[in-house]
């Protein structure tokens, strides 16, 4: 689902509600773009406690491609990236397992922000 930037009509946890009472997973796409939804966070973070998932594009690991001439949906770049930085599990999970789910109507695995690969905590001084 991707919101209107001119209103979010208060019947919208309703529709959320059917959608997922009818054994779907509504996806909420580019939160991070709506600034209607930047004023609901707690509305929005009560969508995705009751089962709803959120897109969020950033200009990097969703590629908001639109067609294959002028928004492309190349991710390679963005993939080793994400492999280097974080590790190849979560490259795979982010731009294939996950992607992979959401077309097949299968759970998608959520999980926290990792630790970049060989980051150290702000407390450990030693190596």
């Amino acid at each position: 689902m991707e919101f209107s930037d001119l209103q979010i009509f208060h019947t919208t946890s309703d529709i959320l509600f059917q959608l997922r009472s009818a054994g779907m997973a509504p996806i909420i796409t580019h939160p991070e773009r709506n600034w209607l939804l930047q004023k609901r966070l707690a509305q929005l973070e009560q969508w995705v406690s009751d089962g709803c998932y959120l897109q969020v594009t950033a200009q990097f690991v969703a590629s908001d491609a639109h067609d294959v001439r002028d928004r492309t949906p190349s991710l390679r770049e963005a993939y080793a990236y994400v492999a280097e930085r974080y590790g190849p599990h979560r490259a795979e999970e982010l731009f294939v397992t996950n992607p992979r789910a959401a077309l097949h109507g299968e759970a998608i695995r959520a999980a926290g922000v990792p630790q970049p690969a060989g980051a150290r905590r702000w407390y450990r001084f030693w190596s």
